[in-house]
């Protein structure tokens, strides 16, 4: 049995019904076509091609199966689940009557299992993902704070003569903010255009495995770029310009 995508590869619009195949040297006879499914997870359904077990086990010099896919009628999934258990236990003359799963040397999982495994290993994902990102964030405050506190040591002598000319220190504490924050929003712009270069050439590349991937331009996620961007400025920069503004005019216009 071929899938969708097999059939239309090897006979595009023709009747692939009772036609030959070749498999590890040997000829199949083509007896039907699966519909077509899409792509599932990281899987290809269409690409598959399905032969019988006891001839696979042959074909490939295998003694036992890796895993079935089953799909129970007439009974909900966790009395499915039940009876596969008891079946493969007496298949594999485990002796377990308590029915502790640690003592089975076999796995039976559902659907509903590999959906709730993913949104655990997804919400791991986030959460280191987020921390990475975090101690980006500080790395990169520390780093925009010591540059601003460069700055006001070597501005001293122009602090005081603003200030000796009226400036006062919310004036100095403005400007030393504006620089900051200016510093965070041109990393910002250059981060996500990175980012979206990096995105975009992601999915071309995952294109040549799999299909059904598209690129969609994030405008909150810009947004949110910019925010945190301006937020680090604002916050890392606050410091550096504070020590700007509680300059004395007279000793910033001493300082060498």
């Amino acid at each position: 049995v071929l899938g969708a995508g097999i059939a239309k590869d090897l006979f595009g619009e023709q009747n692939p019904i009772g036609q030959q195949v070749k498999l590890s040297k040997r000829n199949f006879r083509v007896i039907g076509v699966m519909k077509h499914a899409g792509a599932r997870f990281f899987s290809e359904p269409d690409d598959e091609v399905y032969i019988p077990v006891t001839t696979s086990l042959r074909l490939y010099n295998r003694e036992r199966l890796n895993f079935l896919t089953l799909k129970p009628y007439e009974m909900g999934v966790s009395e499915a689940k039940d009876r596969v258990r008891i079946l493969l236990r007496e298949t594999h003359n485990l002796n377990n009557p308590k029915g502790l799963l640690s003592e089975d040397d076999f796995l039976v999982a559902t659907q509903e299992d590999a959906v709730r495994n993913a949104g655990i290993i997804g919400s791991i994902l986030q959460i280191l993902l987020a921390s990475i990102a975090a101690i980006s964030l500080v790395v990169g405050g520390i780093g925009i704070m010591n540059i601003m506190y460069v700055s006001v040591t070597e501005r001293t002598h122009e602090i005081g003569l603003r200030k000796a000319l009226g400036a006062h220190s919310h004036d100095v504490l403005n400007q030393f903010l504006a620089e900051a924050v200016f510093l965070t929003f041109a990393g910002g712009i250059i981060g996500i255009i990175f980012g979206l270069i990096f995105s975009w050439t992601a999915i071309q590349i995952i294109l040549q495995f799999q299909s059904g991937w598209t690129f969609v331009l994030p405008l909150n996620g810009i947004a949110l770029g910019f925010g945190v961007s301006v937020i680090i400025g604002l916050a890392f920069g606050y410091f550096p310009a504070k020590k700007a503004a509680m300059l004395h005019p007279i000793e910033a216009l001493r300082y060498e």
